[in-house]
């Protein structure tokens, strides 16, 4: 009866503290509230009269920037107002331009350059060296042909001619080695009233625009501003700025403040242009005043706040003992969790095929499944013992994995490691950074896989070999001639920089592209003289039969593809490389009508005949006959 009495008595005094305490609590939330109420009231206006002074301040960066730009458009109208640009340009339309006009429109480029600082001329290289496109002025003909030029050299600005026939045309999305530039093509007008005889092209650097966004009287230390377009930053410190992503969000939504970060964002728009000028504060600054006042408001709270503090301390110190019990109870639940998901985990993992363990930070091992443990013949003592005495000569290969895996968090290489019988046997090893830090490590034996490539790759080379001999057979006065065309549009391939494997897809294509010959009557390959033109058809239709009689083999490239689109009118760019290097084999090689032709007439052929895709193409064989072995591969 006491005891029942006694827990009466508890609970009702219990009750009542939580009474008292909820009506201080209520009591100081009420407080808090009146407080952050009239704190918050206070900092929305002044955060209107900060996003109205930015927003001013933006608004008069973005009419300085469309000042720079129309200045820009002004210089490129007047020159190409000058009469000396028009009637030395209609000059050059007929073929009659004279040396000394030539270097007048350049002098004339030049001051203007000068002047300006539209550009920095390039030195003049006596080596045939491909300078990178840089900012310049230039005068072009209705075609897009360089008349005259300052700076640059220029990038192509033949996009633009058709847009600029009615008027000046303006490419804010231009990047010249990673910079910035402005775009400016703006036509000269026939004296007689006819279609443009000539554009002023001029190329320059969006940097210089740089002045135009710094504001006279700024009062923020912080301020930084940068111009944008679609939200990449064109000009301004993009550390220093918002995300691209942020700030495309940001532009959708001008005359804003915007909150990123630390930083207050404004952003404007450039008038009559797609730009924008973003202009950034640090918080910290701008808010400085706010948050000082809002503090101010807030001490005279202080006091309620270290008295119901308290009050709070005392309620917990009561139940102090309560919660203790709790977290304990609480922790060995998770303790006997966590050792149930560990036990499951280890299960999983010793069934998988692969080997599975983790290393710590000192390279010991830390836990390992079953299949590892038989492969190091090693039981749970393995656990804690160093790399160098599990893997032995592999020890080295493992550490730089799982170092490389530590700045990358995920690294894989293949490893050499010794079975329990002592073969090696080739390994996919992954490793995964932790997030404690330490290093799962998983490997996959795929010797057996590797053994199975080689012997298919070893299968199709014999394959290849066995259809070159074959058409060789058919066609005797054409031998050799796949191994040549082979040969030279594997290097050809190399020398562009292309991958291994593209290079392999081509030379493979050069072997092969002549097994439609086996469909051409065998009188018409061994015909003494010139084919008719039904002839000719015959053999052109073996290059299609080829591809088709390939189009079922499953090689690891395009290998049917490209030998299908060497006569294609836009074939892609391997078969641009094997058609080339097919017709030059076939013209330096005799045949029974006709004597080879010399290298170097077969090359000024195929030069004559080129499209402008095939230009970069006949450099690198070019390279490849002069410096490669080409030649010789040839017989030439």
């Amino acid at each position: 009866m006491a005891i029942s009495k006694l827990n009466s008595d508890n609970g009702t005094l219990k009750g009542q503290v939580w009474v008292w305490l909820a009506g201080v609590g209520l009591f100081f939330i009420l407080g808090l509230i009146l407080a952050f109420v009239v704190a918050n009231r206070d900092r929305e206006r002044a955060e209107e009269l900060l996003e109205q002074e930015m927003a001013l301040v933006a608004s008069g960066r973005a009419q300085a920037v469309s000042g720079w730009l129309s200045d820009q458009r002004v210089l490129m109208e007047r020159l190409a107002s000058n009469p000396a640009v028009a009637i030395y340009s209609m000059g050059s339309q007929a073929g009659a331009i004279q040396q000394g006009q030539a270097q007048y429109l350049g002098r004339l480029l030049e001051t203007t350059a000068a002047q300006t600082g539209f550009a920095h001329g390039m030195p003049q290289l006596r080596a045939n060296v491909d300078l990178p496109p840089s900012p310049g002025l230039a005068v072009l003909s209705p075609e897009g042909r360089s008349i005259a030029m300052y700076g640059g050299p220029l990038p192509d600005p033949r996009a633009y001619i058709a847009d600029a026939a009615k008027g000046t045309v303006i490419d804010y999305d231009l990047r010249l080695q990673n910079q910035p530039v402005l775009a400016l093509l703006t036509p000269v007008p026939d004296p007689q009233g006819g279609m443009p005889v000539a554009y002023v092209y001029g190329v320059r650097a969006l940097e210089n625009a740089q002045p135009a966004l710094v504001t006279p009287t700024e009062r923020f230390a912080s301020a930084r501003a940068g111009l944008i377009l679609k939200g990449a930053i064109l000009v301004g410190d993009a550390d220093r700025l918002p995300a691209p992503a942020q700030l495309a969000e940001f532009a959708a939504a001008p005359g804003r403040l915007h909150t990123y970060g630390n930083a207050l964002v404004m952003v404007q728009p450039v008038p009559g242009t797609p730009l924008h000028v973003v202009r950034v504060v640090d918080a910290a600054e701008g808010l400085e005043p706010i948050n000082t006042q809002w503090r101010l408001r807030l001490l005279s709270l202080l006091g309620l706040v270290a008295f119901v503090t308290a009050l709070i301390l005392l309620a917990w110190r009561h139940g102090a003992s309560q919660r203790a019990a709790q977290s304990a109870r609480e922790a060995r639940q998770t303790a006997e969790r966590e050792a149930q998901l560990h036990a499951f985990m280890a299960t999983i993992a010793d069934r998988q095929p692969t080997l599975i363990g983790v290393v710590d930070k000192n390279g010991l091992l830390r836990f390992s499944n079953a299949r590892l443990r038989d492969w190091l013949e090693g039981g749970e003592d393995m656990h804690g013992v160093p790399l160098a005495k599990l893997f032995g000569p592999a020890e080295a290969d493992i550490s730089a994995l799982i170092a490389a895996a530590g700045s990358t968090d995920v690294a894989e290489a293949l490893v050499s490691l010794r079975d329990p019988h002592g073969n090696e046997r080739r390994h996919q090893v992954e490793a995964v950074t932790l997030p404690d830090g330490d290093t799962l490590l998983v490997a996959n034996d795929i010797t057996d896989l590797l053994a199975e490539r080689a012997r298919r790759e070893a299968n199709m080379k014999a394959l290849v070999l066995a259809l070159t001999g074959l058409i060789d057979a058919r066609d005797p006065g054409s031998r050799h001639h796949s191994e040549k065309v082979s040969g030279i549009a594997a290097a050809t391939a190399a020398e562009l920089g292309m991958q291994s494997g593209e290079v392999e897809t081509v030379r493979l294509a050069g072997q092969l592209m002549n097994l439609g010959k086996i469909m051409v009557p065998r009188h018409i390959l061994l015909k003494q003289g010139p084919l008719t033109e039904e002839e000719r058809a015959i053999v052109r239709a073996a290059m299609a039969q080829s591809a088709g009689i390939l189009a079922n083999v499953p090689f690891d490239g395009p290998v049917s593809e490209t030998i299908a689109g060497v006569e294609a009118p836009e074939p892609p760019e391997l078969s641009r490389v094997l058609r080339l290097a097919n017709a030059l084999v076939g013209m330096v090689s005799p045949r029974a009508f006709r004597s080879p032709m010399p290298l170097q007439d077969a090359m000024e052929q195929l030069r004559r005949n080129a499209q402008p895709e095939d230009v970069q193409i006949l450099s690198a064989l070019s390279h490849v006959l002069d410096n490669r072995g080409g030649r010789e591969l040839l017989g030439v």
